[in-house]
């Protein structure tokens, strides 16, 4: 008796979460078949779409059958990891079924956000505006949400406009990342905010004889803790260890500016992993400092001296391994060049952080009167630049 009542409301449980979510996408595999995932430029990882571009946007879609005259609300997670933090991470929705016609909402993470239509020619309806609710190098959460006649746009729980009366042309949905980047979605999920309350309440009735109040369906996962990152214990090579060893954590703030003072760093030229690594041959190799531990391995700073009777010039790099010693890639940041007694490019280096987030802020100074500004960021959960 106890296993056909158990069963019953399995079964009940099913239909009801099935019309909860009219559509929802975890990523844990392609089986709804999403538009080009070729395991190259998209492909799916950890249960996340995984989008990498080149010199152009890339998006991927499918028709997800849907009707937009009824109330809805769409939700998409997605972080963006690197590249062009002024463009979009965005979706499309309600595209047509030639993709000629549709809406877009999404987010720059420099901290805008842009709503726009397409209807053979796209017209902005906000055109990047700032939206303090952004979490630069975070997970974002995009909301659309359609009552009735109104529509109202979120991030991060966050309304950050409203309209009324947008034309429904179809059912597609889209994922665009932007050229020159990198972006991981989490999920996608069309909810009816009716249905999702009356199923919602239907349970609790059932299971609980109305004594629990009435929840929503859980999120896949959650907003990014800012806690501290264990990252994984050395796990490679002697010559591995032997090299880490020589990087200390660094404490922030932290400022390395070779024109004020002196160059601090741990001579590792002639250790056998450097050697493997970067064919020094006259060159001098320095350990600055670790930057970061990551969830999947650590950010160090090391800096590369080439000199000669002329010249002594020095490259800053950022350079990321795994546990094992696996190259994770590296970035040039800052580069010094002096001679003759004299500094003909400087490079003064800040490092900050705040939650997970780490901020390097770069100011180059040529013949110390023209100077340049960038940033580099980057959240410990990715460690990528």
């Amino acid at each position: 008796m106890k296993k056909i009542i158990y069963t019953a409301i399995v079964l009940f449980c099913t239909k009801v979460a099935l019309a909860q979510i009219p559509f929802y996408e975890a990523f844990d595999n392609n089986s709804q078949q999403w538009a080009f995932i070729d395991g190259n430029s998209m492909s799916i990882a950890n249960g996340h779409l995984v989008i990498r571009t080149a010199d152009n946007a890339l998006q991927t879609f499918k028709y997800v059958n849907f009707k937009g005259e009824k109330d809805f609300e769409i939700n998409a997670r997605m972080v963006f990891l690197g590249g062009d933090n002024t463009d979009l991470c965005a979706i499309r929705w309600g595209m047509s079924d030639d993709g000629k016609q549709y809406y877009v909402f999404g987010y720059a993470d420099e901290g805008k956000y842009y709503i726009g239509k397409y209807d053979g020619k796209l017209k902005s309806i906000v055109n990047f505006l700032s939206a303090p609710s952004v979490k630069q190098k975070d997970y974002n959460l995009l909301q659309i949400k359609k009552e009735g006649e109104k529509y109202l746009f979120k991030i991060n729980g966050v309304v950050v406009y409203g309209a009324k009366n947008l034309p429904w042309f179809s059912d597609g949905l889209a994922i665009k990342c932007p050229a020159g980047s990198r972006m991981m979605v989490d999920y996608v999920s069309i909810t009816d905010p009716e249905k999702e309350k009356a199923s919602s309440s239907k349970i609790s009735d059932i299971l609980f004889a109305g004594t629990m109040p009435s929840k929503t369906p859980p999120k896949k996962s959650q907003p990014l803790p800012e806690a501290v990152i264990t990252s994984p214990a050395i796990s490679g090579s002697q010559e591995f260890k032997e090299f880490m060893k020589n990087f200390e954590q660094i404490e922030f703030i932290h400022k390395i500016h070779p024109g004020e003072k002196k160059l601090k760093g741990e001579d590792i030229t002639n250790l056998p992993f450097i050697k493997q690594l970067y064919s020094p041959k006259d060159n001098t190799i320095l350990a600055l400092g670790k930057i970061s531990d990551c969830a999947d391995g650590y950010i160090l700073l090391l800096a590369n001296r080439e000199k000669n009777p002329q010249a002594e010039n020095t490259d800053f790099i950022l350079h990321k391994f795994s546990a094992s010693g696996t190259s994770m890639g590296s970035q040039k940041i800052g580069r010094t060049e002096y001679m003759n007694k004299r500094y003909f490019l400087m490079t003064d280096m800040d490092f900050y952080k705040k939650g997970n987030i780490i901020t390097v802020s770069v100011t180059k100074y040529y013949d110390r009167e023209h100077k340049q500004n960038s940033t580099i960021t980057f959240n410990q959960n990715f460690c990528t630049f």
